[in-house]
């Protein structure tokens, strides 16, 4: 997959696939690079299918303002909501090889382990810019119990013994690195 579209069909949509989204907004474009700061990548935001243990559904799991919360795949998968976020586009990805039961039960709890951590805004504000400034792969700030979507991502994957990133320590995961993987 990672073809670029307004918005995905939540029919297509399994169970760990990760989306890549473009939002138009100011410090959307400062981290991913619009504006030339940060990143410089395409993608600002990422979002992962996850089954959210309140309700038994597969819904989007993202690290927001908020914190880590799940969102209804109409989030990305609905033209008239996209369009009311500023979302430019999603790339869709999936992992390319079958989950096992032994991946998916620890992915599955480090999901629930996450759920309601904060937002890691010192990270954001202050790691990923001395990452991107000095060019350097393995900087990260040490905020163990706050997350930013692209870590979280990395971080659940690993819990499922897969490795997104190669050599990038998992806080110091960006949209770009998994763009990448």
């Amino acid at each position: 997959m990672g073809k670029r579209l307004p918005y995905i069909l939540s029919s297509k949509v399994k169970l760990y696939d990760i989306i890549l989204v473009s939002k138009d907004s100011f410090v959307s474009n400062a981290i991913k690079g619009d504006a030339q700061w940060f990143t410089k990548s395409s993608y600002n935001h990422v979002a992962g299918a996850a089954i959210n243990p309140v309700n038994n559904k597969m819904e989007w799991f993202e690290a927001i303002n908020e914190g880590l919360v799940f969102s209804p795949l109409s989030k990305y998968c609905n033209e008239a909501i996209v369009r009311d976020q500023k979302i430019k586009f999603v790339s869709h990805r999936r992992y390319l090889g079958d989950f096992t039961l032994d991946q998916r039960g620890p992915m599955n709890i480090r999901v629930r382990q996450l759920v309601g951590k904060g937002y890691d805004f010192l990270g954001l504000a202050i790691g990923l810019p001395l990452k991107i400034i000095f060019k350097l792969k393995k900087l990260f700030i040490k905020t163990p119990h706050r997350w930013v979507c692209s870590s979280t991502w990395a971080e659940i994957y690993k819990a499922g013994n897969i490795k997104l990133c190669p050599g990038i320590p998992i806080k110091a995961t960006t949209p770009e690195d998994l763009n990448k993987s």
